[in-house]
C-alpha cells in the first residue's frame, strides 16, 4: 500500500507498481485472465488521459479544448471497458480467498508428523463411516428427509463408534472435516501446485486448531463439533482435505 501513495492518477505508475504482485499470484494460481490484455487497456487510458482530466472535462482551465480535434467512439469504449472490467472481476475471483494464516515451518511439520502417525486410522474411520453415509443416501431416495428414528439410530450408532476413539484422532477428524468443507465450498481456494496447496490445506488445519484452542497430545474441548455431523459429510469433507495433503506433485 505505502508504494501507492503519491502516484496520484498516474495508471502507468499505478500498474507497474501491482503488476508484480498480480503476476506472482496469477501463476501461484493458475488464472486464466490475459495479464497482458489489461496492460493495453490501462496503458491506452494513462496515454489518452494521464492527468484523469481528459475523459471528465471538455476544456481545461485556461478554456482550450482538451482535445482538439479527438473523436471518440462512445460504443466501442463501452464495450472495452466492460473487456477491462471483467478481467478485474475474473482475476479477483481467481485470487480471493487464499491462505494469509501466518504459520511457521515447525508447526507445519509438527503436523505432518501426526497426520502421518494418524494416516491408516483416518483411513479406517472413513471407510467404517461409509455404512452409516450408504444408509443416509437410502433414507433421502426414500423420502428426500430421512426418518426421525432412523436418524436416531444412525446417529447413536455413530456416536458410539466416534466415542471409541482417542482425542487425537477426534481433534484431526475434526480438523480435516473443516478445512475440507473450505476447499468444497471455495471458501479456501487453493494454489496450482501440489505442495502449495497442501501447505495451505495444513495451516487451514492449523487455523481450526488455534481458533477452537484444540492440541494434540491434550483432552479435545467443547468446540470439537464432529459428533453431529452426517457420516456423509464427513467422509466428503475430510477424503478433500486427505486427497490435497497426500496428493503427489506431477
Amino acid at each position: 500500500y505505502k508504494k501507492l501513495f503519491g502516484k496520484g492518477h498516474n495508471l502507468n505508475e499505478l500498474w507497474q507498481t501491482v503488476k508484480p504482485t498480480l503476476s506472482a499470484l496469477k501463476q501461484r494460481m493458475g488464472s486464466s485472465i490475459d495479464i497482458g490484455v489489461m496492460e493495453h487497456y490501462i496503458l491506452e487510458f494513462d496515454r489518452f488521459d494521464k492527468d484523469s482530466m481528459t475523459m471528465r472535462y471538455p476544456v481545461r482551465k485556461t478554456l482550450k479544448p482538451m482535445n482538439g480535434s479527438t473523436r471518440l467512439d462512445i460504443f466501442n469504449l463501452h464495450n472495452r471497458v466492460q473487456d477491462l472490467y471483467m478481467a478485474f472481476v475474473g482475476i479477483v475471483s481467481d485470487l480471493e480467498n487464499q491462505m494469509n494464516y501466518d504459520v511457521d515451518q515447525v508447526r507445519i511439520d509438527s503436523f505432518l508428523a501426526k497426520y502421518e502417525e494418524l494416516h491408516p486410522w483416518i483411513e479406517w474411520i472413513l471407510g467404517a463411516m461409509k455404512p452409516f453415509a450408504d444408509k443416509e443416501n437410502k433414507g433421502f431416495q426414500v423420502s428426500n428427509l430421512l426418518d426421525s428414528e432412523l436418524q436416531s439410530e444412525l446417529g447413536f450408532e455413530q456416536m458410539k463408534l466416534l466415542q471409541q476413539c482417542s482425542d487425537d484422532e477426534i481433534i484431526m477428524l475434526d480438523t480435516l472435516y473443516y478445512a475440507g468443507r473450505a476447499v468444497q465450498t471455495g471458501a479456501l481456494n487453493l494454489p496450482k501446485n501440489p505442495n502449495e496447496a497442501k501447505t495451505d490445506v495444513v495451516k487451514m488445519c492449523i487455523m481450526n486448531m488455534d481458533r477452537d484452542h484444540l492440541e494434540f497430545g491434550k483432552s479435545k474441548n467443547d468446540e470439537i463439533c464432529i459428533y453431529e455431523k452426517m457420516a456423509s459429510s464427513i467422509i466428503l469433507f475430510v477424503s478433500s482435505a486427505v486427497g490435497v495433503i497426500d496428493r503427489k506433485k506431477q
